[in-house]
Parts: structure tokens; C-alpha cells; sequence
């Protein structure tokens, strides 16, 4: 059964390991990014400046990750594990992060993520800017939601 509980510390190592594979996994992985003992030293870190947390758990097993700015409403993260890709779980997180988020959100995405920005397209993002990722240095768009969009 999945299930979106909110982080827990004792999760850290878990959760950036989700985020961690995801990422290698992508089309648009750097090498040398995204590697998952920086992941957990970053995720507190976050936390404290304000980010939201949440795993998505298969049972009990950390399966989804997903990062909310509220005061900025952005959605930062929204990681999977690839063997757990296509069976829902990056769904439920983005419902999760619009519910939490209630009157819209935005993200922003590497633009050669195809399948990234096909997945925020069918669940109606709309694309409403474009950037530069501040560490990566590729092409980013920037994706909106509005309760009134959807």
C-alpha cells in the first residue's frame, strides 16, 4: 500500500538515496551531482530553511521523494525510484504537493527531461518561463499550477 507520510529524520539516509537514484537514473544526470552522502547532509539543511518533506512509502519502504518551499510555493523536488516508476507513486506526491500547496504552485525542470515534463504536462502544468539550472548549467522551464489551470 502507498502511502505520503510527512520526513522524519531518522528516513535522511533513505530519502536521499530515493532522491539520489532517481537522479542518476534521468536523462539529464551529471556526473559528480546528485550523490546521495551530499543529499543527506543537504535535506537537513533545507528543512531548516524551510522546506516540506514527504516520502512516499510502499509499505514501508521509501519509494518517493518530495520537497515543498510553501512560502514560495514551489515544488523543489519530486523524486522516484525507478523500479518504482510507473506504478503511480510520482502522482500521488504531485497531488500531495498541490494539496498542500493549495492555491498553485510552480517548478522548475531540466528542459531536456522529456519525460519529466511530459508527466507535469498530463497532470496540467503549464510551461511559463524558461532558466538555467545555478549549478548544472542547463536549460530549465519553469512549469505553473492554479487550482483554476487544472
Amino acid at each position: 500500500m502507498l502511502s505520503v507520510v510527512p520526513y522524519e529524520p531518522r528516513w535522511n539516509e533513505a530519502a536521499a538515496r530515493v532522491w539520489s537514484e532517481s537522479y542518476a537514473a534521468s536523462s539529464v544526470a551529471v556526473p559528480g551531482v546528485g550523490e546521495a552522502p551530499a543529499l543527506a547532509r543537504r535535506i537537513p539543511v533545507e528543512i531548516a530553511g524551510g522546506w516540506r518533506v514527504f516520502l512516499a512509502l510502499w509499505g514501508d519502504a521509501p519509494v518517493g521523494f518530495l520537497a515543498l518551499a510553501p512560502a514560495d510555493r514551489q515544488l523543489c523536488q519530486l523524486f522516484v525510484l525507478p523500479a518504482a516508476q510507473g506504478r503511480g507513486v510520482g502522482t500521488v506526491l504531485l497531488r500531495h504537493a498541490m494539496t498542500e500547496l493549495g492555491a498553485g504552485l510552480w517548478l522548475s525542470v531540466m528542459a531536456d527531461n522529456a519525460a519529466a515534463r511530459r508527466f507535469y504536462e498530463r497532470h496540467g502544468l503549464c510551461e511559463s518561463d524558461h532558466g538555467i539550472h545555478p549549478v548544472t548549467g542547463q536549460k530549465t522551464v519553469i512549469y505553473g499550477w492554479t487550482p483554476a489551470a487544472a
